[in-house]
C-alpha cells in the first residue's frame, strides 16, 4: 500500500471512530474545518453526525481527536524500519 492509500484509509478510520455519518463526497479537511467552526446542529444540517457516545463533546475537541487518530494510523503504517512484530509499546 502506498502512502496516499494509507492516508486515505486513515481518514476513513479516524472519521468513522467519532462520526456516525458524513457525506461520502466531502473531503476530510472540509469535515474537520466544519467541526472546528460549526455547532452540532449546523453539522447535522451538513450531514455530519457525531457518534452518540460523543454527542456531548465540543465538535472542536472531536476534530482534534479525529486528527490525532489519523496521525497515529498514518505514522504506524508508514514506519520505514518496521517489520512484522517488531514494534512494541513499552
Amino acid at each position: 500500500m502506498d502512502t496516499k492509500q494509507i492516508k486515505e484509509n486513515a481518514e476513513i478510520v479516524a472519521l468513522c471512530n467519532y462520526l456516525s455519518s458524513y457525506p461520502a463526497d466531502m473531503a476530510y479537511d472540509t469535515i474537520i474545518g466544519h467541526m472546528n467552526t460549526k455547532d452540532p446542529w449546523q453539522l447535522a444540517d451538513l450531514g455530519i453526525d457525531i457518534w452518540q457516545p460523543f454527542e456531548s463533546y465540543d465538535p472542536h475537541d472531536i476534530a482534534g481527536y479525529i486528527n490525532d487518530l489519523y496521525e497515529s494510523v498514518v505514522y504506524r503504517f508508514t514506519l520505514k524500519e518496521s517489520t512484522h512484530g517488531s514494534i512494541h509499546s513499552n
